[in-house]
């Protein structure tokens, strides 16, 4: 058993059994073994604290007992404790909470700034249209500008369909800040229907380099094959960023395949071909996203001095492995 691990699953017992660690932070921590679990990267025992915070969390305080806390909280500091644990419960919960859209209305119009942030977390999570006027009304009058930035991709979010004609205006008004306009062209990736695909590609023409590298992964997050070959030729004329956009077209191919089979040819290919690059991102894919079969492959990989990817597999393991504090050797 990792050491490490051990002495941390020992003291979340501890903790939870004192007081000492709160529900939120309990939360925080299974929302990291969660990202960690769908990526592959959980180690066995790392696999028990998940087990055992779940099963201790399966409880939670309903949302409504959750959003009353909310409502009752005066001093902005608790009220935003009150929402980020709300924002957690989110991440762990799979239960219908459209309902709560229209509630967090007024957390977006709260005169305290990190409140506002936390609703922004908050709705673009729920994405629901009933929150897309206020979310519009942060990104036009919001005095500081992360939250404006945030505003405009929660507003991708939770608008959808109705979000392209702003996201437009947002990109070509040439007197908003770069940093806002940058988000906006990330915000085309998450309009549900793929309607901001043209409004991507238009992107790429930009002379703003920021602009363009985030037209390129709003491609990659709508998904669709056609933009290859619109992304093949920009990078050929050399318009566009090179890794960013060999590693979009990577995943867009990659997401084609629905079964994890499917996937896993594709990125064996690309392991053992010329270009080093998709030798190394096949490789961080495999042990990221693709759990114990990446693993697998790779570790035959590292084994076979006459695989093209040999040296890439014996990194990312060897990364991987000190990662987990298993050594590098």
């Amino acid at each position: 058993m990792n050491k490490m691990l051990a002495i941390l699953w020992v003291n979340v017992l501890l903790a939870g059994c004192a007081g000492n660690m709160t529900r939120a932070q309990k939360a925080r921590r299974l929302e990291v073994l969660f990202n960690m679990e769908r990526k592959g990267t959980l180690s066995k025992s790392a696999k028990n604290e998940l087990k055992g915070l779940w099963v201790e969390l399966q409880m939670p305080p309903g949302f409504k007992e959750l959003l009353k806390e909310a409502n009752r909280q005066k001093d902005p500091d608790k009220l935003k404790s009150a929402l980020h644990e709300i924002q957690l419960q989110i991440s762990v919960s799979s239960e219908n909470i459209s309902w709560m859209a229209k509630d967090m209305n007024k957390f977006l119009r709260n005169e305290n700034k990190e409140v506002r942030k936390q609703a922004i977390e908050i709705v673009g999570k729920i994405g629901s249209k009933a929150n897309a006027k206020n979310l519009r009304w942060i990104a036009e009058n919001e005095p500081d500008i992360m939250n404006r930035c945030k505003a405009v991709v929660a507003f991708g979010l939770c608008a959808r369909e109705n979000a392209k004609e702003y996201l437009r205006f947002v990109l070509n008004d040439i007197n908003n800040e770069t940093i806002l306009r940058v988000h906006a062209a990330e915000s085309l990736g998450n309009i549900g229907d793929g309607s901001g695909y043209e409004l991507a590609v238009e992107c790429l023409d930009s002379k703003d380099w920021m602009l363009r590298q985030f037209g390129i992964r709003a491609l990659g997050k709508i998904g669709r094959m056609e933009s290859i070959e619109v992304l093949k030729e920009k990078l050929t004329n050399g318009e566009i960023g090179d890794s960013e956009t060999r590693k979009t077209i990577l995943l867009i191919e990659l997401n084609q395949y629905k079964d994890l089979n499917g996937k896993m040819q594709l990125l064996n290919e690309k392991l053992k071909g010329e270009d080093p690059y998709l030798r190394k991102m096949s490789a961080w894919i495999m042990i990221r996203q693709m759990g114990a079969e990446g693993k697998k492959t790779l570790e035959s990989a590292a084994s076979d001095n006459n695989n093209p990817g040999n040296l890439d597999a014996k990194k990312v393991l060897k990364r991987m492995r000190i990662a987990f504090g298993e050594g590098g050797e």
